[in-house]
């Protein structure tokens, strides 16, 4: 930061002014000391939330990787695997949420409990299950958590002597008889004989139905709401470590980087520049980061926004939505021996405050009344006389000691604060006009880069927006030319249709009817077998010399030629046949080439025949 003396001469006394800069001084000092230690403090409680949050955040993730990972290490699960309908990624996520579902209904930790289903991973026969809903890993979960309440280690502990006893059934037993666990002699036959047999799934379904009949359920009947409420605050702290760690990380990392730093500089310009450095500084500061401070703090409430629409809300309706089922589910068997309970005991309550409470009470305030009017009927009139006496002499104290002593302490602090503020007010000022005159300064080039950011956004939305016209109006363009084309082609085809329906068609129809009517009465004197249109169609073409009305054109493209005058060719001697091509060629084409048939057929002298 570029720095600025000035020197000022001050001729008089000057020790009024050196002992108003000295106090300043301290007491600027001790501004930023206090300061220092509220942001201190600030920033160790909210290290210490972190840290807390973080840890709970970690020890799940550690519990959830250790899962995982074991499952991964056995390689029961997974593609080309003996259950590889079930991803070790499904597995770990469906254990991970068994684990807190039975950690809040146990009041057992659920880190414990993920702790329990690694270890029972571990052994192969048990471990194929763990994919099964209610199957044998599952329930030898649940009976290593009830063993661990009914006293017999912990879960962990109970879960190694499970996972032996189920892998091997015959051995295993052995060691579980050992920790309390009993087996009739009957029941150690049946099992080795299952296992013998090859059914060693039925002998993992007796030693569990054993333990269950000994031990199930211990751990839910023991469970106390205490237990539960830890179990659901921890697993509420390690859903909310996970999610906000980024965040916490960043502002631990911005309060280490950027706030202490900034605080140790601004004692430091204190120290060598007094108040006038340190409003300088900040006018600087404000110039030169304010923009981007405010960026930042935009982009920061942005991506608070969307996490709170994207993330948060839609977690906290899934989990007060989770609640509330579990609650109903919780109230649902037990509301009706509750109210009944209640009822019970507000009716038992009724009747003892009635028929035994309140005489009680009677009584007791009357022998309390009695007897504090026994006491105190002899003694009231020395106690108020001797109350008198004292208050008299409270008052003489007040009155002579009290009042002015307090009233001549107060005179000293009020000349004492006065002088203070007659020593700091005036360079306070001369600071706070430095600070205004700084900010003042910073004002216009702002404002000067707001104008330039508004004029280049207009002027590029204008761009935008003209070439967007453009390229409407040539599309409006094209699209009313189709259009066009369209409404002619559309017109000329209904002109001929009409010719052809209204015009051509009924006058052939009558012409033929006539025929018929002819045909019917003069038909044994007269042919009409094939009888000729009053119009006649030319499709095939034809000589005609006369004026005739004549129908050309309905079969396709024809050809009018002029038989009479300089270039009418002979009409004796053999056929000329002139092809003609209408589909493919322009009309000066067809004439061109009707042009040359007829000068060949002058020159032969044949007859023309036009085939279209």
């Amino acid at each position: 930061m570029a720095k600025s003396v000035v020197n000022v001469l001050i001729t008089g006394d000057v020790k009024g002014l050196q002992k108003a800069v000295g106090s300043a001084s301290d007491s600027f000092k001790k501004f930023g000391k206090a300061t220092a230690l509220a942001v201190g403090a600030a920033g160790a409680a909210f290290v210490a939330i972190s840290a807390k949050l973080v840890k709970a955040g970690e020890t799940a993730a550690t519990s959830n990787a250790r899962i995982e990972q074991i499952a991964t290490s056995m390689g029961l699960f997974g593609e080309g695997t003996e259950n590889a309908g079930t991803s070790v990624e499904e597995l770990t996520d469906r254990l991970v949420k068994l684990a807190e579902k039975t950690a809040r209904a146990t009041g057992v930790d659920q880190n414990q409990i993920k702790l329990t289903q690694a270890k029972l991973l571990t052994f192969k026969e048990l471990a194929t299950t763990a994919d099964e809903l209610g199957g044998a890993f599952d329930r030898a979960t649940k009976v290593a958590i009830d063993m661990g309440a009914a006293g017999f280690g912990s879960a962990e502990q109970n879960a190694v002597q499970l996972g032996k006893a189920l892998n091997d059934p015959i051995a295993g037993i052995t060691a579980l008889t050992r920790s309390g666990i009993t087996f009739t002699q009957a029941e150690k036959d049946v099992i080795r004989t299952l296992v013998e047999s090859g059914q060693a799934y039925k002998a993992q379904d007796m030693i569990l139905q054993a333990i269950e009949a000994q031990v199930g359920g211990t751990a839910e009947a023991t469970a106390n709401a205490s237990d539960k409420m830890k179990v659901g605050f921890s697993q509420l702290q390690e859903q909310l470590g996970e999610r906000l760690l980024p965040a916490f990380q960043k502002l631990t990392d911005f309060v280490l980087d950027k706030v202490f730093p900034a605080i140790e500089q601004v004692a430091d310009v204190f120290a060598e520049e007094g108040l006038a450095g340190v409003v300088g500084m900040a006018a600087d500061f404000i110039k030169q980061e304010g923009p981007k401070a405010l960026e930042a703090l935009g982009d920061m409430l942005k991506k608070l926004a969307n996490f709170v629409v994207d993330t948060g809300l839609p977690w906290l309706l899934d989990k007060l939505e989770e609640l509330g089922k579990a609650l109903v589910e919780w109230i649902r068997p037990r509301i009706v021996p509750m109210l009944k309970e209640i009822g019970d005991f507000l009716g038992e309550a009724a009747n003892w405050l009635i028929n035994t409470g309140l005489p009680l009470l009677v009584d007791k305030l009357v022998q309390l009344g009695n007897a504090l009017v026994e006491w105190i009927g002899p003694n009231i009139a020395p106690m108020l006389q001797e109350l008198g006496k004292f208050l008299a002499k409270l008052l003489e104290w007040i009155i002579t000691e009290a009042v002015p002593k307090v009233a001549a302490e107060a005179l000293k602090l009020a000349g004492a604060l006065l002088s203070w503020l007659a020593e700091l007010l005036p360079k306070a000022l001369a600071g706070v006009g430095l600070f205004v005159l700084e900010l003042v300064k910073a004002i216009p080039g702002l404002f000067v880069d707001l104008v330039n950011a508004m004029f280049d956004a207009g002027k590029s939305l204008g761009t935008h927006i003209i070439d967007g016209l453009k390229a409407g109006i040539a599309a409006v363009v094209d699209v009313a030319s189709d259009i066009g084309k369209e409404i002619a082609d559309a017109v000329w085809d209904a002109l001929k249709w009409s010719w052809n329906t209204f015009v051509a068609g009924p006058v052939n129809g009558a012409v033929r009817r006539a025929v018929n009517l002819l045909d019917s009465t003069l038909g044994p004197f007269v042919n009409f077998d094939d009888p000729p249109d009053i119009i006649p169609k030319l499709a095939k073409g034809g000589i005609v010399n006369k004026p005739t009305l004549a129908l050309i054109g309905e079969a396709g493209p024809e050809a009018v030629v002029p038989l009479s005058g300089r270039n009418t060719p002979s009409l004796g001697g053999g056929n000329i046949t002139i092809n003609v091509a209408g589909s493919v060629i322009s009309e000066s084409d067809l004439i061109e080439t009707v042009r040359r048939g007829l000068l060949d057929a002058q020159q032969s002298g044949k007859q023309v025949v036009y085939a279209a």
